[in-house]
């Protein structure tokens, strides 16, 4: 059997990975096979001995990124489906053209999609702007709806990842902000979303962006330390209130 896991929302794609361990799966060998860059590491991995009468469970992470090599599009995938061994692919956001055909073609493949909600991307790409009346600065009305937005989001989104998507993205504004040629394999990554990043960093100050980001790591702080004296939530409020 072969599961294909993959999707932005890595959250949730690490809770299903999650779930394939020793206890879900008693009677096999768990083997972490890693990304596999070479074909002498895919080989290897395939060929490690198992207590279990070579009833194996190969975990493989981020093996469909990026452009394909040669040998990975000659592998015999309807062989390794109809073993007895269990394969799965984590990808950690989107999948290359071998691993969208893989899902494809093999009807003993398990695809899990993680999507982040499109209200989420909605309401990072709409802070700090004013050209709609979602994203309208707090003194017009805006922080209301932006509150009403993350509590919503909260309802389908685990806090912890939208904070962490929270200081992505000022992260990414000031790469732009500042100077994104000191980050150039960052920016590469981009691509159409450097455009976005660029208009909406046009909205805060260097200095703003800055203060945003050291109060996102302070509150990250406060959590790790046990020292807030507020909930993660009403601390993510007062993050709005105060951009």
């Amino acid at each position: 059997m072969l599961y294909l896991l993959f999707g932005d929302n890595i959250v949730e794609s690490r809770n299903k990975l999650s779930e394939f361990n020793s206890r879900t799966y008693p009677d096999f060998e768990i083997v972490k096979a890693g990304s596999c860059d070479t074909q002498m590491q895919f080989d290897e991995a395939l060929q490690t001995q198992s207590m279990f009468e070579n009833k194996k469970l190969l975990i493989f992470e981020n093996f469909f990124k990026g452009r394909a090599p040669k040998w990975k599009t000659e592998i015999d995938f309807k062989n390794l489906a109809e073993s007895e061994s269990v394969y799965i692919f984590w990808e950690e956001e989107d999948i290359n053209i071998v691993g969208k055909n893989l899902s494809r073609v093999l009807p003993k493949t398990q695809v899990f999609e993680f999507k982040i909600p499109n209200l989420l991307w909605n309401f990072l790409d709409g802070i700090g702007g004013a050209d709609k009346p979602a994203r309208l600065p707090a003194r017009q009305g805006g922080l209301s709806l932006r509150i009403k937005d993350l509590n919503q989001i909260l309802k389908t989104v685990d806090a912890n990842y939208l904070f962490l998507m929270l200081v992505r993205q000022f992260r990414l504004l000031l790469i732009i902000k500042e100077n994104w040629r000191d980050y150039p394999s960052e920016y590469k990554r981009l691509t159409f979303q450097k455009y976005k990043l660029a208009s909406q960093a046009k909205n805060f100050s260097l200095e703003k962006l800055k203060e945003a980001y050291n109060n996102l790591l302070s509150i990250e702080e406060r959590a790790k330390t046990g020292k807030g004296i507020y909930s993660f939530h009403t601390e993510l409020e007062k993050f709005l209130i105060n951009l």
